[in-house]
């Protein structure tokens, strides 16, 4: 059975999909749903698994792809992930969100060897296809955080800095600062932005002490750093601010 493609005219994510199946030389049968016979097509497959296609409030996210064992997959990343790596990379590259000409659901995370580049590989070809390229981390997995950064693979990095004491001590300390550290010397091409989530056990305290292992790993005091709460019973956030600016002074509430 050949791979179908439900495509969209002037669609980037369907173009990049559409150029990875014929280079490798993989059989597929497109069906663009800006033609009669295409949007009939697509109209038929739609109701019959309305419940499996992902939209949102602006519509479907393309392409819609059939694999050959009858999986069905959207999206350039989500796809190619399949493709590539038989979902072994499902966990880093997840469904994107994001809207046109942007890719995103891709996170750092600990892999082999071989995942790190597949990973590279997929993030290259999206790139290559004229896709913007948002990466979320948490500090893991430095090294693959360095090889993307140098390989300019990345266009927006959101760092997510824990705040747990427990997460900035022994290697996985070591990798954080690391991590910090590339993020803060990244390329001006690439917009960083760090966050921080407060929940009920957080205090001020806390977040001064995330602000200076930032300070101190990046030897930095200006980073674009942002703390929020995503709880309807979210505490003053004007406090932890305040805290955090004695060693970030461009700390601020995110809205």
């Amino acid at each position: 059975m050949a791979v179908i493609v439900f495509s969209s005219t002037g669609c980037i994510r369907c173009d990049i999909v559409k150029g990875y199946l014929k280079n490798e030389n993989i059989e597929y049968i497109e069906h663009d749903i800006k033609t009669k016979t295409g949007d009939d097509s697509f109209k038929q497959f739609y109701r019959k698994n309305r419940k499996d296609i992902r939209r949102d409030d602006k519509g479907i996210f393309f392409p819609v792809v059939i694999l050959e064992d009858n999986t069905i997959v959207q999206d350039a990343g989500s796809t190619l992930s399949r493709i590539i790596t038989d979902g072994r990379l499902d966990s880093m590259i997840e469904p994107n969100q994001l809207g046109h000409g942007w890719t995103g659901g891709l996170t750092l995370l600990e892999g082999s060897a071989q995942d790190t580049d597949d990973f590279l590989h997929i993030l290259d070809i999206m790139k290559r296809g004229g896709l913007s390229v948002e990466i979320k981390t948490t500090g893991i997995n430095s090294e693959l955080l360095e090889k993307s950064l140098k390989a300019n693979l990345i266009d927006r990095l959101i760092f997510l800095v824990p705040c747990e004491d427990e997460k900035r001590k022994g290697n996985s300390g070591e990798e954080l600062k690391d991590s910090l550290r590339f993020a803060s010397t990244a390329s001006n091409n690439v917009v960083v932005e760090y966050f921080t989530e407060i929940n009920s056990e957080t205090s001020p305290a806390h977040i001064a002490n995330t602000a200076q292992f930032m300070n101190e790993s990046t030897n930095s005091n200006n980073l674009p750093y942002k703390i929020f709460c995503p709880s309807p019973d979210a505490p003053n956030l004007f406090p932890f601010r305040t805290a955090a600016r004695r060693w970030q002074v461009r700390t601020d509430i995110k809205k």
